[in-house]
């Protein structure tokens, strides 16, 4: 989908990228969130995908506003920016 993932700390980007990549190995067609729609096999993928760029970005980045900007022009048409404005404080420290 098109919505910024919400990351609270490097451990749950990790543990995010594990439990995904789990459920596409097992096949998983359909997925349901309590809080987003539904999402099939595709979604899983570019879901996944977005967290290795998230953290290959953060990795690099000097702090929370180049890690949004980065994510930004990464990904020009994802909604959520208060998502990302989230994940780049727990990730980066401090406010963007």
């Amino acid at each position: 989908h098109d919505t910024h993932s919400l990351v609270t700390s490097w451990k749950n980007l990790h543990e995010a990228i594990d439990r995904l990549s789990c459920h596409h190995r097992q096949k998983h067609t359909l997925i349901l969130s309590s809080h987003h729609e539904p999402e099939d096999s595709d979604d899983l993928l570019a879901k996944i995908s977005y967290l290795h760029k998230l953290d290959a970005t953060a990795s690099k980045a000097k702090d929370a506003r180049g890690l949004i900007e980065a994510m930004q022009a990464a990904y020009p048409g994802h909604k959520g920016m208060n998502y990302l404005e989230m994940t780049a404080s727990s990730l980066m420290g401090g406010t963007s």
